[in-house]
């Protein structure tokens, strides 16, 4: 359990550098494959996060290894301990419900929806989330974030959340599992993928531990929400109030009080990625049809979990730049070099990773640099949890663009003569202070500028034909139609040992 981090998120010898090993009889996880004197039981500490009864709270799940079945969530309103007598019967008078996409806000999920947090809910069973086919998550790295409802009479200063995975690899672990693959057909799903057949209603047993189950332990404190009406709480950055998804609180979790800002459409960046015919789409969405070269692992970031994100992050007070175009527009062109138009954030070739494109000797200076930046969320436990593959905290939405404000405002102090808010810098700075040297991105900002804010007599379509583009990567062309986009320059640049040509198109902001 990555979000709220469990007890045994860090990797040690508590854990035998195995911290995704929980499997055991123990309330936490102690057992089996853990050593004999893991003891997570005993290994309470103070809360992690607060969460306000009545409403909507994130949790997030890495998968490591894939066993099918479901998890479910319970709160104990005493902190646990060997002490606790009947621990698990306190756990199981709070047992957590999922919220549905809608509770959730998500209001866009379409059919066989990648996201965790689109996933329909069981209404037989709506403590129930259903673990996707592997690879399934929208960065390929099975890690699932949704969303738990926390109940309006709940609340606690010292409680503890358990997280339990009821595998189903080899049984089928609970009952009423082919109702659930009628809704997943329903919703365009393939049941199939997913291991959960059998009869309906009925079939497996009930709790029973058929198979193979997984428990963590995380420590978290329940608030008085003051009300009755369930509102939507993110992963927190700060104790200071901010805005999200419908909802208010403090004390260390963001919520909303409306929605966050949009700084940035997703729009804007779909459609730049939309005229790159060398690099693949950045949205499941889009209609286009590239493989992209060899040595990248591509995924989506510019969905619009990743376009959230980005706004929840020029919003942040420790960043406040929502409202700078010019600081945005030097940053966005500087992140569409880097990620090749937003199609990846790692590069097994040379390890780098990140919307920066960091070298892996750099990641946990920037991870600490993350918590320096925003208190309280605990990056560094997130990070350390997906060892050996932490390049994909790096491919999160959660963390990412978190990632590039560290680097920003921190970590470019790893560069000679840098160390400053790149924010304030100019262009050929920021490119120094990311690369170690200078090449040319200039062409680049400037449009990003008129895109972003939807102005400038050059950049923007005023009406909306239909015009035809010729587009040249690589010696090859390409004929482009598009009502929102037209080329303003094409350039030659050698990079990384590679001469390409590129273009750049700039298209009309959905404003």
């Amino acid at each position: 359990m990555v979000e709220p981090a469990a007890r045994n998120v860090d990797s040690g010898p508590k854990n035998g550098y195995c911290p995704h090993c929980g499997n055991g009889n123990g309330i936490c996880g102690d057992g089996n494959q853990w050593p004999s004197d893991s003891n997570y039981v005993n290994a309470g500490g103070p809360p992690v996060r607060t969460w306000t009864s009545g409403t909507i709270v994130e949790v997030t799940i890495r998968i490591t290894a894939h066993h099918k079945g479901h998890f479910e969530f319970s709160v104990c309103e005493q902190q646990i301990s060997s002490s606790l007598a009947n621990a698990q019967s306190c756990l199981d008078k709070w047992i957590l419900e999922r919220a549905s996409p809608q509770e959730a806000g998500l209001t866009d999920c379409g059919s066989n929806d990648r996201r965790a947090g689109c996933q329909p809910l069981d209404t037989r069973h709506p403590e129930r989330f259903y673990l996707p086919p592997g690879g399934f998550s929208p960065s390929g790295q099975d890690l699932h974030t949704f969303y738990l409802k926390v109940p309006v009479g709940l609340q606690c200063t010292a409680c503890t959340l358990q997280w339990r995975w009821w595998s189903a690899n080899s049984c089928i672990p609970a009952p009423d599992y082919g109702c659930f693959a009628q809704e997943l057909s329903s919703n365009g799903y393939r049941p199939s993928d997913w291991g959960v057949g059998n009869t309906c209603p009925g079939g497996g047993c009930n709790r029973c531990g058929c198979g193979e189950e997984f428990r963590n332990c995380a420590d978290i404190q329940i608030v008085s929400g003051g009300g009755t009406t369930a509102t939507v709480t993110s992963a927190p950055t700060t104790t200071t109030t901010t805005t999200r998804g419908g909802a208010t609180t403090t004390g260390g979790a963001t919520t909303s009080t409306g929605s966050t800002p949009t700084c940035v459409t997703q729009e804007t960046l779909t459609c730049i990625n939309g005229k790159s015919t060398y690099w693949p789409k950045c949205d499941v969405s889009q209609d286009k049809d590239v493989t992209g070269p060899s040595g990248y692992e591509y995924g989506f970031y510019c969905s619009k979990e990743w376009v959230d994100a980005l706004n929840e992050m020029l919003s942040d007070p420790a960043v406040n730049k929502c409202n700078d175009q010019t600081a945005i527009h030097k940053m966005l062109a500087q992140i569409t070099f880097e990620t090749a138009y937003f199609s990846t954030v790692y590069q097994p070739r040379d390890g780098g990773a990140g919307l920066i494109h960091m070298i892996p000797g750099n990641w946990r200076t920037n991870v600490e640099d993350m918590d320096q930046l925003f208190p309280g969320m605990n990056f560094i436990s997130q990070f350390n949890a997906m060892a050996p593959d932490q390049y994909q905290f790096f491919q999160s939405p959660q963390y990412g663009w978190r990632s590039v404000a560290a680097w920003y405002k921190l970590t470019n102090g790893v560069i000679p003569g840098c160390g400053q808010d790149l924010f304030d810098l100019s262009f050929e700075e920021q490119t120094r202070c990311i690369l170690s040297f200078v090449n040319d991105r200039s062409a680049a900002w400037p449009i990003w500028g008129h895109i972003v804010s939807g102005g400038g007599t050059t950049a923007t379509v005023t009406s909306a034909p239909t015009t035809t583009t010729t587009t040249t990567r690589g010696g090859h062309e390409r004929q482009l139609e598009s009502s929102n986009c037209k080329t303003l320059w094409t350039r030659t640049v050698a990079y990384q040992s590679r001469v390409d040509t590129w273009q750049m198109h700039v298209c009309r902001s959905h404003t």
